[in-house]
């Protein structure tokens, strides 16, 4: 019973110590070799063989879990120690402060660590299978894998990184090298590469990586982790010369508008309108559009309006620049921004369409929807205009195409259109009957004030209510949705809420429970953020 009693004492110590975080660079100062003139694998403070199978596996539950800015590479021993390696392997990446990085190590060393020795850029030349007796050595470098959205040019400097190779029987044995680096995707005089590390990480083969409890006994591999610090900050730019901290952006940006009399309007349609450039379909029906006709169809709007004076001209901001013979068209307009969007070239603003579409400007729903009234005139009246100019057949009458390109882009408009009901059925009371209201809409509003995430909110917008209608009548009242378009907009209204507080939204929401039973399938109700 003591026996028992004293190996249990001592797996629970075992336990406790692997609850510890992965070494740093302090720790292996104190604990492992750091940076050696070459890393020898030390001998583990036990010899596994007297342990039972038991003892052995409980140890590799106390591997930490990888962090965000750390990554792992798991290699076959096998793999490293065969005559003919592998060239290379590369780790998954991951992310930290926009840098993006991986681990790559070459299990044959590289040419390069043989002729020069110690830490540099990876070397890019095969080496030849080393002849018996001669070091073996392991190469292990941290690489920047940029994303297509990185600038030309972009830099991170003084990046502190870390590269272990982890010992199973005691994560104290591990090997641990650190360095600091400026990545940068060209290499420099000032010592800039896309990665950095060592040539000669460690000397090892399988007998040695096996006797030093460096593979894992689960899976009979090696396990090499890396993990950085922007300790340089962000990424930079160098653009000839001068040094730009700020990024160049995923895509291109909207100026915002300075006019005060829009505070409600400026950032939602700029994200509306960067919505819609990304959304095919908007694309394509800002893109079909025949320009004389569109052009026609709104001057003679714009005319119409402003003699009833709806519409009052004022001065354009030179940001908001379009070419003014489509200055009254808001598909000419959004085809402009769309433009210098996907050109990246100029300043593109959605301030011109403040311009276009004189509506009140509080009210962001009944603005949009006004966007897509006007739209749809000038579709519907460029398919009007050009079915019109048809040639007439034998026959004199007008050859018109079954399927206009205003009636297609209508069609498309309208698939974006939310149809929502509005239904009120009598309780008690006065003689009433069931009334509908049905409500069409591109947007749809949500007021976030003491709500915790966006699926809270729609339960209780879309819930069945009993309203008193002052007369000693109560109805219950309920919302229903009749149509769901392929892409939902939300209008969040945030109201008095604290600012602080967090308003979370899912990653993938089922609307099936807010509409009439049987109406729509489970896989066409499902959105992803």
């Amino acid at each position: 019973v003591n026996e028992e009693q004293s190996r249990t004492n001592k797996r629970k110590v075992e336990k406790m110590q692997g609850q510890h975080p992965p070494p740093t660079a302090a720790m292996a100062a104190i604990e492992g070799p750091i940076e050696g003139e070459h890393a020898e694998l030390s001998a583990p403070d036990s010899d596994p063989s007297t342990e039972s199978e038991e003892d052995l596996r409980s140890r590799f539950k106390t591997l930490p879990p990888l962090h965000p800015h750390e990554v792992e590479l798991r290699v076959p021993v096998t793999e490293l120690s065969r005559p003919i390696a592998p060239e290379k392997f590369r780790s998954k990446i991951s992310a930290v402060g926009g840098f993006v990085f991986g681990l790559l190590i070459f299990p044959r060393g590289t040419k390069s660590g043989r002729q020069e020795g110690g830490k540099a850029g990876a070397g890019r030349q095969d080496p030849p299978p080393p002849e018996k007796g001669e070091t073996r050595w392991i190469s292990a470098f941290v690489e920047a894998r940029p994303s297509e959205d990185y600038p030309p040019n972009w830099f991170f400097q003084d990046v502190q990184f870390l590269v272990s190779l982890i010992n199973h029987t005691n994560i104290s044995n591990s090997i641990v090298k650190h360095d600091k680096h400026t990545f940068s995707p060209t290499e420099s005089s000032d010592g800039k590469a896309i990665d950095r590390g060592w040539h000669d990480f460690v000397s090892c083969d399988e007998g040695t990586l096996r006797n030093g409890g460096f593979v894992d006994p689960r899976d009979d591999t090696v396990c090499f982790r890396a993990s950085v610090y922007l300790a340089g900050g962000p990424m930079k730019v160098n653009r000839g010369g001068a040094v730009c901290v700020r990024p160049r952006p995923l895509y291109g940006e909207l100026q915002k508008w300075n006019d005060l009399s829009n505070s409600m309007l400026p950032t939602f349609v700029n994200s509306l309108t960067q919505i819609w450039f990304h959304l095919g379909a908007f694309r394509s029906i800002f893109y079909q559009a025949e320009r004389a006709v569109v052009e026609q169809v709104a001057a003679m709007h714009h005319k119409q309006m402003t003699k009833s004076g709806a519409i009052t001209d004022r001065e354009l901001p030179e940001s908001a620049y379009v070419d003014e013979r489509g200055n009254n068209s808001v598909l000419l307009c959004f085809r402009e921004i769309f433009g210098r969007l996907q050109s990246r070239q100029g300043l593109a603003s959605a301030a011109r369409v403040s311009n276009v579409v004189n509506l009140p400007k509080r009210d962001l729903e009944h603005y949009v929807k006004g966007l897509y009234e006007m739209m749809l005139m000038e579709v519907d009246g460029a398919g009007s205009s050009s079915s019109s100019s048809q040639p007439t057949g034998p026959n004199g009458r007008r050859r018109v195409p079954p399927a206009t390109v205003g009636s297609v882009i209508h069609r498309e408009l309208q698939r974006f259109m939310m149809d929502v009901e509005w239904s009120e059925t009598p309780i008690c009371g006065q003689d009433k009957t069931k009334s509908q209201i049905r409500h069409q809409t591109p947007i749809f509003p949500l007021l976030i004030r003491g709500f915790s995430n966006l699926e809270q909110c729609l339960d209780h917008y879309f819930s069945a209510k009993v309203l008193d209608d002052g007369d000693g009548s109560r109805v219950q009242a309920k919302r229903s949705i009749k149509y769901l378009p392929p892409v939902l907009f939300w209008s969040l209204k945030r109201g008095q809420q604290n600012p602080t507080s967090s308003f979370e939204f899912p990653r993938k929401l089922n609307m099936t429970r807010y509409m009439e039973p049987g109406s729509i399938s489970e896989a066409d109700a499902e959105y992803a953020l």
